[in-house]
């Protein structure tokens, strides 16, 4: 469908969905993407991952101020109910639409973390470097939001015996990103920066094997990496956006720095001669993000 920068976009797209699903037999339908607007049907929710900052930053405000048209006319006419995952973009969105809208964070699914496969035998199935600190970047190599190049620079920035401690895992190799994956090797062989480009079977190996996961995003409207890292007691670096700093506040094992290359490089001197090891996480922190209570949240909107 292209873009979705005209209304006639939306009413295609809904008349392809409705042709291929009855939502009508349901009693409440959660729709996760605005792409999904003029759907109609009973109680419908839309939960809302596109945010302001992000439209900003790709030079599509136009796209932006035309969904937001497309929900404010779809909750005064259609008693549309809309989600957002976190409690910053909940008083921005209510501020866009001056209208009702409803915070549910996304909820964590442990089993899909769960990776059965030893951390050794992962080790040699991918060829990385037991010796060396591992940095995890489990999100996909795109340079506006989500910044993958900010990890070079930081690493270019130290002295070389230090430099040689870490090892670079990029993911999301998508093949949009090809362009952005041989800049990233270049820039990596410019600096004598030991990287590697891997496509995991499953992200919970990256996940088993990794020491540090980093996010380096310039914004997220919730950031799903992030809680899965947190939750496996990983250290996770964070830049210092609202989001992070929400769902990170009662995390012992989040380190949130400023969004440079500089901040990054302190907390890599920092965390170089510490011990690696994964941190116990509490019953607490997880309940926030437990699949019971998300559905529950999303029923209670009926």
């Amino acid at each position: 469908f292209g873009k979705f920068d005209k209304l006639e976009v939306y009413e295609e797209f809904a008349k392809v969905i409705t042709s291929k699903v009855n939502l009508n037999y349901y009693d409440v339908v959660q729709l996760n993407s605005h792409m999904f607007l003029k759907v109609q049907c009973k109680n419908k929710i839309i939960t809302m991952h596109s945010n302001y900052d992000e439209f900003k930053i790709l030079g599509t405000l136009e796209e932006f101020n035309l969904m937001k048209d497309i929900i404010i006319k779809e909750i005064d006419d259609n008693n549309l109910k809309v989600v957002v995952p976190s409690e910053y973009y909940k008083k921005i969105w209510i501020k866009e639409l001056d209208r009702e809208v409803y915070c549910i964070p996304h909820a964590l699914n442990r089993n899909r973390l769960i990776c059965k496969t030893s951390k050794n035998n992962l080790i040699k199935k991918y060829d990385v470097d037991i010796n060396k600190i591992k940095i995890l970047l489990p999100s996909r190599l795109e340079f506006i939001q989500k910044q993958p190049q900010m990890i070079i620079e930081a690493l270019s920035k130290l002295e070389e015996k230090d430099r040689n401690k870490f090892q670079v895992l990029f993911t999301g190799l998508d093949t949009q990103y090809y362009k952005n994956m041989e800049i990233l090797k270049e820039k990596s062989k410019q600096y004598n920066i030991d990287s590697k480009f891997i496509v995991f079977d499953s992200i919970s190996e990256g996940y088993k094997i990794t020491d540090i996961v980093l996010l380096p995003s310039s914004s997220e409207s919730f950031g799903y990496s992030a809680i899965e890292s947190l939750s496996l007691g990983i250290k996770t670096l964070l830049t210092d956006i609202p989001t992070y700093r929400e769902f990170s506040k009662n995390s012992n094992c989040a380190f949130i720095f400023g969004n440079n290359a500089e901040d990054l490089k302190d907390i890599l001197i920092s965390l170089k001669e510490q011990k690696i090891g994964r941190r116990r996480i509490s019953e607490n922190w997880y309940s926030e993000y437990n699949l019971d209570r998300f559905c529950l949240r999303y029923l209670e909107l009926k």
